[in-house]
């Protein structure tokens, strides 16, 4: 709490030194017209009275605007001090409201600590966060990928199935393979020793093409009965 402060010494107003002055003269003046002198100049008796009492009342007049003046300054002064006062308690008040403030101060402080630690744990969490995504995302290209190259395999496995399904329907009534390649050797032979060599691959492929063409013809025959001729 702060303590009033003492009025410090101040110098006399010049009010008051004008007063001094004034009254100096006149005291002077009094004495001097007491011995019949203005100031080492003899005067006659008819203006020694007017002179004796005029001093007097210079002097009671200014020293009532002495008595005035000291009335301000007094005035002056207890503003002064109470203005003082009124300062020191401010300055007091400002002091126990600091006091009463600090332990929100350190609170602050602390919370404020806090807050940045927290803030620090959640950028790093952030980080931490965003590099499971990251890592997520490319295990899910990953995943798309395979599963796209699972897609293919099972759409080509679907087409093998439907080819070899179409096979089995195609051939399920063939006649037995050893009858298929009997009905093509009595076609190549049909002329015996008479056919040149280089006609040889031409009459294989001839007879292998009417060989299907009866075979959708007639799938149901075993071909034993059947005589497959390349002659035209």
């Amino acid at each position: 709490m702060a303590e009033e402060n003492p009025e410090p010494n101040k110098p006399e107003p010049e009010e008051f030194k004008f007063s001094g002055k004034a009254k100096l003269l006149a005291t002077t003046g009094v004495i001097c017209a007491m011995g019949g002198y203005i100031c080492g100049d003899k005067i006659d008796e008819n203006d020694k009275l007017n002179l004796t009492e005029r001093p007097y009342e210079m002097a009671e007049q200014l020293l009532q605007e002495a008595a005035q003046k000291q009335e301000e300054w007094l005035e002056i002064k207890k503003n002064y001090q109470t203005t003082l006062h009124q300062k020191n308690l401010q300055i007091d008040s400002l002091e126990r409201y600091i006091y009463r403030l600090e332990p929100y101060v350190k609170a602050y402080e602390e919370q404020k600590q806090e807050v940045q630690k927290i803030d620090e744990e959640l950028q790093d969490f952030v980080q931490k966060y965003n590099q499971i995504l990251t890592d997520y995302q490319n295990e899910e290209n990953e995943v798309r990928i395979r599963d796209n190259q699972i897609d293919s395999l099972e759409t080509l496995n679907k087409n093998y199935v439907k080819a070899i399904q179409d096979l089995n329907d195609e051939y399920k009534n063939r006649a037995p393979i050893e009858n298929e390649f009997q009905a093509i050797h009595n076609c190549v032979n049909a002329h015996g020793e008479t056919m040149y060599s280089y006609k040889f691959n031409g009459q294989v492929k001839c007879c292998i093409k009417h060989l299907k063409k009866l075979q959708k013809q007639y799938p149901n025959n075993d071909l034993t009965n059947i005589r497959i001729s390349c002659n035209d």
